[in-house]
């Protein structure tokens, strides 16, 4: 209701949505911030300050919430994608803020790889980096593996890395180029199960 009626009026529908009581008052306030950012990235932005001072730690580690966070980063990248990082920086270091930094290397790399590569090697490592490395590999694998690869390598969390792997090598299968996945492989670090794991990616 308040995502339909913000499209409408938007300040009649944040006056009625602040109204609610705190259970009622996060999920609306998200829907808001969802609705406003397909028109104006800006003025979510300025809803989800709102959005996100109402939510208590449990409430910021909820996926639906750290979507709200994520969308409006790769909304924000869309336009412009300084801004966004500039905004992801002020965000509280923890969930949101890894799934924001998720947001803008998925919608960056989309249609710049190298800028977001460059701001990603800036990142801290943690959970913020790992996520931000997996998108981009998941957009550019099929057309740079090599590079994919590598960041694949990058990832902190070993479960994280051993997937972002294994849809490299799948790539680097589909554009014909096994030997060099193979080679890749071979070098990549991964012994035991894990390369038994990842070299069936190649069969």
């Amino acid at each position: 209701m308040a995502g339909n009626w913000g499209g409408r009026d938007q300040k009649a529908a944040l006056q009625w949505t602040e109204s609610l009581p705190p259970g009622d008052r996060s999920p609306a306030l998200a829907s808001l911030v969802q609705n406003t950012m397909q028109f104006s990235p800006e003025e979510a932005r300025k809803l989800y300050e709102r959005f996100a001072s109402g939510l208590d730690p449990a409430g910021a580690a909820k996926m639906e919430n750290r979507q709200v966070a994520k969308s409006l980063a790769s909304a924000l990248t869309e336009s412009n994608p300084q801004e966004a990082v500039a905004w992801s920086q002020g965000l509280t270091p923890g969930p949101s803020q890894n799934e924001a930094w998720a947001g803008i290397a998925e919608k960056w790399a989309g249609y710049d790889a190298s800028a977001a590569s460059q701001w990603l090697t800036g990142l801290p490592e943690g959970e913020g980096r790992d996520l931000a490395a997996d998108k981009l590999v998941s957009v550019i694998a099929r057309d740079d593996p090599d590079s994919a690869w590598q960041w694949a390598l990058s990832i902190g969390d070993r479960g994280k890395c051993r997937e972002a792997a294994a849809r490299t090598l799948e790539a680097w299968k589909a554009y014909g180029a096994k030997d060099a996945a193979l080679a890749a492989l071979q070098n990549g670090g991964f012994t035991g199960d894990e390369l038994t794991e990842l070299q069936r990616k190649l069969d």
